[in-house]
């Protein structure tokens, strides 16, 4: 995770491949949705979340 803040109502967190290797991150915590947004900020397609946790692919 490189940043995570506020946005509105809403926890936006920013991540970033760290590896050359495809992998994936697993964000767990009191979340009932999410979404994708750019590096401006603008929202995205949603992610599916289940039990409070999402998976976000990550490319290199």
């Amino acid at each position: 995770m490189t940043s995570h803040r506020r946005h509105d109502d809403a926890l936006e967190i920013r991540l970033v491949a760290q590896s050359p290797d495809a992998g994936t991150a697993v964000v767990q915590g009191p979340f009932t949705s999410a979404q994708r947004v750019d590096l401006l900020g603008r929202t995205g397609a949603p992610v599916e979340v289940e039990d409070g946790a999402f998976h976000l692919p990550l490319r290199p």
